[in-house]
């Protein structure tokens, strides 16, 4: 049996391979795994220091472009930079680093400060929190701006699904608001305080979201 017919059988067996795995069962050399690879075509590991090897027609890839098989994570864009440099140049509104390890795991963030520091790719903080956009500055303003609206989106749902205090509470809000309408949420509670209701800031911030109302910032 020649090395091309049990790197064909190995393949099959087990999928994945490592060359030290090739070289202690079979005994080819480095130089015959990689032809034999190239001429089936192959990906190697975007994790595990890419050590890992896999034929292209094993490969079922993901919306996020990724093969997982046994925690070993091959994307068809090769290696793990090339991989984030796509998924935020075509995302809708950037990403954050915690989004991105959540679907490429925790070794990303290394490409991630990578593709930074190279300018590949931009980062802007939004209400303290770092996002990743395209280097493309009109793609960059784009993405921004949709993140911008997402998050102020998802922060109104947030405090919408959130039981809202009792009535008597929001009634004694909205009546005092009538009132003293140049009260901060922090003065607000103060005042509440003295007549004897314990309502806390948050109470105080989720009535004024929820009926769109406005009070001083501090």
């Amino acid at each position: 049996m020649t090395f091309i017919e049990k790197l064909d059988k190995k393949f099959r067996k087990d999928t994945i391979l490592t060359f030290a795995k090739v070289e202690e069962k079979l005994g080819c050399c480095f130089a015959t795994l990689l032809r034999y690879c190239k001429s089936k075509g192959y990906y190697t590991s975007c994790n595990k220091n890419g050590k890992y090897y896999i034929l292209a027609e094993s490969c079922k890839f993901d919306e996020n472009g990724l093969f997982v098989i046994d925690g070993i994570m091959f994307s068809e864009f090769k290696t793990m930079k090339a991989t984030l440099l796509n998924k935020i140049n075509n995302s809708d509104a950037g990403y954050r680093s915690s989004e991105l390890k959540k679907i490429y795991g925790e070794n990303s963030g290394v490409s991630l400060s990578h593709l930074f520091t190279g300018k590949e790719i931009t980062r802007k903080m939004i209400n303290g929190v770092f996002y990743y956009f395209s280097s493309d500055t009109e793609t960059h303003f784009i993405q921004q701006e949709l993140r911008i609206k997402k998050e102020e989106q998802e922060f109104e749902e947030e405090v919408i699904k959130t039981d809202l205090p009792s009535s008597e509470i929001v009634i004694a809000i909205l009546t005092f608001l009538a009132i003293k309408t140049k009260l901060s949420a922090k003065q607000l509670k103060k005042e509440f305080q003295k007549k004897g209701y314990n309502i806390s800031i948050t109470d105080i911030k989720n009535v004024l979201l929820f009926y769109d109302l406005e009070c001083k910032k501090k």
